[in-house]
């Protein structure tokens, strides 16, 4: 067992080198982690809410018999006391759990893409894994707005995942992953602060650095390069040769990033509590595993591994022809 529960629960990062079975069955890991924090978060948010309803209602309860004289009044502030002592202690017991309650669709993500490259890594072989499951405390850059004045512009750019390794055929990768967000600031017409929170969608960043004497005519591609093949949501930011080296930038539009998405996510069950089943699943956890998400991400990260792997086989091909 390479997690460190201890080092998970302080600073929600995930990293090390070892081979793919290894970091596969760590992700499982943490995956259980996940369910455990989620489980015992739902029991102390119920607890919580429970004991707060039961506090307010016995100090009401309290203020109206006041008056009456009533023998039962004692018994009301006691039973009122108790909720609230319980009420604090599941606030307390379930702050350990708040760092350990995981995005689900980080750890998805890298378990889909580690059994995509195993098959042509090998899993013997070792990769560099840097996770982080937390989102930006501060701001990336900060400067004035454009066209408003006292205005602010906040940039987050959130790097959650930066995967290494090495193909069979020598070539080295490297995978980043980084959430896009801005946030307008200012006062409106009322004197209000406002807040104006805006996605800029998820960047993937491939560098591929070949093989110098495997792939010998990739240089002839730099003024020329191949098409690139894409799905609809995803774009074309960067895609550049220099020597052996192949840069390619991809962005998905449509992306929700972590710092967002408690509010997205809120505005959804807010709309959806119609009735008690609904209500009950609105206490579940802020950030749910969603299918959609994870399988959209894979879809941009396979995208672009095989348009450089569709380059890389046109450069074997040329190079055997020069030869």
């Amino acid at each position: 067992m390479t997690v460190d529960l201890a080092k998970l629960s302080t600073s929600s990062r995930y990293s090390i080198t070892a081979s793919t079975d290894q970091i596969l069955a760590d992700l499982d890991q943490l995956e259980q982690i996940d369910k455990f924090a989620e489980e015992k978060r739902k029991f102390y948010g119920l607890i919580q809410v429970a004991a707060w309803t039961a506090t307010a209602i016995g100090l009401i309860g309290g203020l109206v018999l006041f008056d009456t004289g009533t023998t039962l009044i004692p018994l009301v502030i006691t039973a009122s006391a108790l909720a609230l002592v319980t009420a604090l202690w599941a606030r307390s017991s379930l702050k350990p759990f708040a760092k350990l309650d995981l995005p689900d669709y980080r750890y998805l993500v890298l378990r889909k893409m580690l059994q995509m490259l195993s098959r042509d890594a090998g899993l013997l072989r070792d990769f560099t894994v840097h996770l982080n499951f937390v989102q930006p405390a501060e701001a990336t850059k900060v400067f004035p707005h454009p066209y408003r004045p006292n205005w602010r512009v906040r940039v987050y750019y959130d790097t959650w995942l930066i995967l290494r390794g090495k193909l069979l055929d020598g070539s080295r990768f490297k995978l980043t992953l980084t959430e896009r967000s801005v946030d307008h600031c200012g006062r409106n017409i009322n004197n209000k602060e406002r807040t104006k929170p805006r996605t800029k969608g998820l960047e993937i960043r491939l560098k591929v650095t070949c093989p110098q004497d495997r792939y010998q005519t990739l240089a002839n591609f730099e003024q020329v390069p191949p098409q690139i093949k894409l799905s609809p949501g995803i774009q074309l930011r960067y895609f550049r040769i220099m020597g052996n080296t192949i840069r390619l930038r991809l962005s998905i539009t449509a992306w929700t990033p972590l710092r967002l998405m408690a509010a997205e996510e809120l505005k959804r069950k807010l709309q959806t509590l119609t009735n008690n089943q609904a209500l009950r699943q609105a206490l579940g956890s802020v950030a749910p595993e969603d299918t959609q998400q994870v399988n959209r991400l894979y879809q941009g990260v396979t995208l672009a591994f095989l348009n450089v792997y569709q380059l890389l086989n046109l450069v074997r091909v040329t190079s055997k022809q020069a030869s």
